[in-house]
């Protein structure tokens, strides 16, 4: 992975975010990064999104 082959500087961190929509679902999946290993994984997903609230979350996330 490119993140770990990365020479790291003292408090270095990384933080790569990706969000999605599909069949109602909206699903933000974040991975942070320090000193070349995964600290975390954080995912976060709402059901039963109605096309407002999906509009609003590609702007929020800049989804195209």
């Amino acid at each position: 992975m490119l993140v770990q082959n990365m020479p790291f500087k003292h408090g270095l961190v990384i933080v790569i975010v990706d969000a999605s929509i599909k069949d109602n679902i909206a699903i933000s999946v974040s991975h942070v990064y320090a000193y070349g290993r995964k600290l975390f994984k954080k995912i976060h997903h709402a059901v039963n999104v109605t096309l407002t609230e999906a509009e609003l979350f590609t702007i929020r996330y800049a989804i195209n």
